[in-house]
Parts: C-alpha cells; structure tokens; sequence
C-alpha cells in the first residue's frame, strides 16, 4: 500500500509538472506575439508620423514666408558683431548661437553654404546667446578675443570652436589660438581679462527683449525665425527674401 501510495504521489506530481511547463510554452508564446504586434504597431506609426513630419515640412516651405509677413520685422543691433558675406546685402541674417550647442553647429554650417551659394545677397551675423552652460561663455570669449585680431580669425575660431564641438574645453583655447596663426600673447591677455564679457552680456540681454528662446535663432530682415530649419527650407525663404521686394533688409 505504501509503494501503491508512492507511485502515485509521484505520477500526481509529474503530471503537475507537465501542466506547468505547458502553461509555461503557451504563455511564452503567447509573449512572443504580443511583442511582435507591438512592434509592428510601433513600426507604422514611426512611418506614419515620419511621412507626416515630411508633409508639415513640405508645407511650412510653402507657406512661412507668407506667415512670416503677418508678424512686424525686429530691428536688431549688430554694432560690434562679426559678420561675413555681402556688403550690400539684399538679406541679412542675425543669428543668436551658442558654440556648446548642437543645433548651432548644424546651423553654422547651413548659414555657410548659403552666403557662399548668394555672395553678393546674403550676409551673416553672428550675436553671442550662450545658455546652456559655463564653457559657452569662454567660447563667446574666444571667439570676440580672435576677432579683435581681425574678423577673419573670428570665423576661423568660429570653425574651429564648432568643429571641435564637445572634443575640446576652455583649457584647450590658447593651443586652438595658436594653431590659428594668432597672437598668442594677445589672445590669452584678451581671454584672461574677459574683455568682452560685457559685449556677451548685452547680445544676451537684447536676445532676451527680443524673446528669444533657445539658440539658433535667426532673424532674417528682421523676422524672428526659431530653430534649426531644413537647409531646403532655409534656401527657399533666401529665395524668397531676395525676389520680394514688399519684404525690406533691416
């Protein structure tokens, strides 16, 4: 009877077993599927808000020049801002930018190729709006210290200073000087004094009044445009700016 008793716990038992590893497989299973519905959810609308995303692009190409027109042109101050392009300009740009920001980055070099692209149309000035942190300052330093030496060596330190985005610190400042043919003695003296901190602090106050909110900004003529636009967008709006005659340089 023992043995009987025995063989039975051991069969109850195994036959438990067995339930729960079914269990087990067809909740497994059932997992499985649930991810891979989730995943195939997710994939679609990752397309669909990409191809909206592209269409809200394509329209605001087409129309923000025309909402651009509803708002009144900011007049903005470049006395002692370092700028390149034309002398004449049919469209100026004031960018507000920080060196410690990515989309500044991307800005800088769109702003390039499109002053490049219209020489004789177009020309950029940089205003200093350094919000993300301290090191911005000392990058603001540099890049006014450089220029006091000519405004070419502005536009090298403002490469540089951008190419070596989050790869260099302010330690590093004096050996990028050098490396760009600078005075060394007059730059460190620059840069240790802060000279132009004041300079830094009055773009920042005017970004301020101007409501600025986050770096790069641009005002185009005037006109408060936010953000890190599309380079075809940014082209189309020159475009425009330059054939409009109703839309004046400031």
């Amino acid at each position: 009877m023992k043995k009987t008793s025995s063989k039975k716990t051991g069969a109850d038992r195994f036959a438990q077993g067995s339930k729960k590893r079914i269990w087990l497989i067809a909740l497994g299973i059932l997992l499985i599927l649930i991810i891979i519905s989730i995943g195939m959810i997710f994939v679609s609308q990752v397309n669909y808000y990409r191809g909206l995303i592209s269409r809200n692009e394509e329209l605001a190409s087409l129309g923000l020049v025309e909402q651009l027109k509803k708002n009144r042109p900011q007049a903005v101050s470049t006395v002692g801002n370092h700028y390149f392009g034309a002398e004449d300009p049919k469209v100026t740009i004031v960018k507000f930018s920080d060196f410690t920001c990515p989309y500044c980055r991307n800005m800088a070099g769109k702003l390039r190729d499109i002053a490049l692209k219209y020489p004789e149309d177009v020309k950029i000035i940089y205003k200093d709006y350094p919000v993300i942190n301290e090191e911005g300052i000392d990058f603001a330093l540099a890049g006014r210290c450089a220029g006091e030496q000519a405004n070419m060596y502005f536009w090298l330190m403002h490469d540089e200073l951008f190419e070596k985005q989050g790869a260099i610190g302010p330690e590093n400042l004096p050996t990028v000087a050098e490396s760009l043919g600078l005075d060394s003695k007059r730059f460190n003296g620059c840069l240790a004094d802060e000279k132009y901190l004041e300079n830094i602090k009055a773009d920042a106050k005017e970004a301020e009044s101007l409501r600025v909110q986050a770096t790069p900004t641009l005002f185009m003529n005037g006109y408060l445009i936010p953000g890190d636009l599309p380079e075809e967008i940014l082209l189309q709006l020159v475009k425009e700016f330059i054939n409009d005659a109703s839309i004046k340089n400031q």
